[in-house]
């Protein structure tokens, strides 16, 4: 699985199961905090398809935090004012970064959390199907 794959996973899944994750990296490393985890305003970025030009749309208040482990730093960033994600966030990105042998006993939980995030999406598109007007069948009085 991706880098990328996994960060939309984990950043998209509850903070019980972050912080399980989180738990188990405490208790294998040696954890250094080295920001606490805090607000911050970043800019959101958008690449304008006619002119393929890129130009920032908006910003966004952001919780982030960073920590190191093994000279390794841990970055953890999430849409809105969750600092306990954020920390956890960090804990898990740090032990990617030390290639920790964590991380293949993680393998399969994030499948499993990604399986659930997928039949989450299904049933709520499907609750939102439901209430969409096909205006092709309605009839037309002429």
């Amino acid at each position: 699985m991706k880098r990328r794959e996994q960060t939309e996973i984990l950043v998209n899944c509850d903070e019980v199961f972050l912080k399980q994750l989180s738990d188990e990296v405490e208790s294998c490393h040696d954890v250094k905090m080295i920001d606490e985890p805090g607000l911050s305003l970043t800019m959101v970025k958008v690449r304008e398809s006619a002119q393929n030009s890129l130009f920032y749309l908006c910003e966004v208040l952001v919780s982030e935090c960073r920590v190191q482990i093994d000279n390794k730093i841990g970055i953890g960033i999430i849409i809105g004012s969750e600092f306990r994600k954020a920390y956890y966030l960090s804990l898990i990105d740090a032990a990617y970064s030390v290639k920790s042998p964590l991380i293949e006993k993680w393998e399969p939980i994030i499948k499993e959390e990604k399986e659930k995030q997928r039949i989450q999406r299904i049933k709520a598109n499907s609750s939102i199907m439901k209430t969409k007007i096909d205006f092709e069948t309605m009839d037309v009085e002429i």
